[in-house]
């Protein structure tokens, strides 16, 4: 007698970011970036609430659907030291990680013409 043997994993959002990044064609620094925004909003619980798109296919989001996270997103990069944020500004400070973080916040620093 012989048996299947399935694993089934939960698709956590490390693999549902690469899935997304490999669909739009992104570049590695795009993904670096996109990754440690991944990695900060899992420490905020305003961006835990949000509801991604229903849709059953891949599908990359519309500036529109992402705008709700904006401020979340540029005060959990802004945020001074706090223990979570800051381990994860640092590890994305790193050469290997092309110095992510420092780049997302010279980013967010820069005053941004308002959306039409």
């Amino acid at each position: 007698m012989s048996r299947e043997d399935f694993r089934l994993h939960h698709p956590g959002p490390l693999l549902c970011l690469g899935l997304l990044a490999a669909l739009a064609g992104s570049s590695p620094q795009v993904m670096l970036l996109a990754t440690y925004f991944l990695e900060l909003s899992l420490l905020e619980t305003e961006a835990a609430g949000w509801e991604p798109g229903s849709s059953v296919q891949p599908s990359l989001y519309s500036p529109a659907e992402l705008r709700p996270l904006e401020p979340c997103m540029a005060r959990a990069a802004l945020r001074g030291p706090a223990p979570g944020p800051a381990d994860i500004f640092l590890k994305y400070r790193q050469p290997q990680r092309q110095g992510t973080s420092l780049a997302a916040a010279r980013l967010l620093c820069r005053p941004q013409p308002e959306p039409p």
